[in-house]
């Protein structure tokens, strides 16, 4: 599985480069912007293709996704703490830190990022260097590894124990955002064991 996690910041051109990657395969799209209002959200959504909208992650506003077309919900490690139920017909997903030693009992998280696996791009001095950061060793949920993936480093993650990746600065920061998540995309599809299933 490959995700595309959206620029924190509204980026030229924008949503017709998200429909573009939708349109060349893209799974999944996050969509975590924590400056936009609702309804600037609302009118972000209303920019994707409503066929790609229920593969849309919200990770604010939360309250919006029927309106808004998708049942995917993103908590952020303090909201996985507080959450005090999950709807049945919802794809839950979250993020785990290095010392995270478990979930709550219970919970129905379908997926999890960490990361930074390598020095952020987006960040910069935020990562793992040169060190060697593995899946933390949480069996009960699939673990999407995050921070400064590019088509030369993603295929070694498969031997860390990830089993998908999520990538945003090397899509956003590239010149040409849709030719560099194709080129990922190229590089981790003839690696990834679940891209056939």
């Amino acid at each position: 599985m490959l995700v595309v996690v959206s620029h924190p910041d509204l980026v030229h051109n924008e949503l017709a480069q998200v429909n573009q990657m939708f349109a060349a395969g893209m799974e999944y799209f996050h969509l975590r912007k924590p400056g936009l209002s609702r309804s600037g959200q609302l009118a972000y959504l209303a920019g994707i293709r409503p066929e790609f909208r229920n593969r849309v992650a919200l990770h604010q506003h939360h309250d919006l996704a029927e309106q808004a077309g998708t049942r995917r919900l993103h908590d952020r490690t303090e909201a996985r703490h507080s959450r005090s139920r999950f709807e049945p017909d919802i794809v839950y997903s979250t993020s785990v830190h290095a010392g995270d030693t478990g979930l709550p009992p219970g919970h129905q998280y379908s997926y999890a990022f960490f990361g930074p696996v390598f020095q952020s791009i987006s960040k910069p001095g935020y990562g793992a260097g040169g060190n060697q950061v593995s899946a933390p060793p949480l069996p009960q949920i699939r673990m999407v590894a995050i921070g400064g993936i590019t088509g030369n480093n993603c295929s070694e993650l498969l031997h860390r124990g990830f089993a998908s990746i999520a990538v945003l600065g090397s899509i956003w920061q590239a010149g040409d955002p849709v030719a560099a998540y194709l080129s990922i995309q190229e590089t981790w599809n003839k690696k990834d064991p679940w891209s056939s299933v």
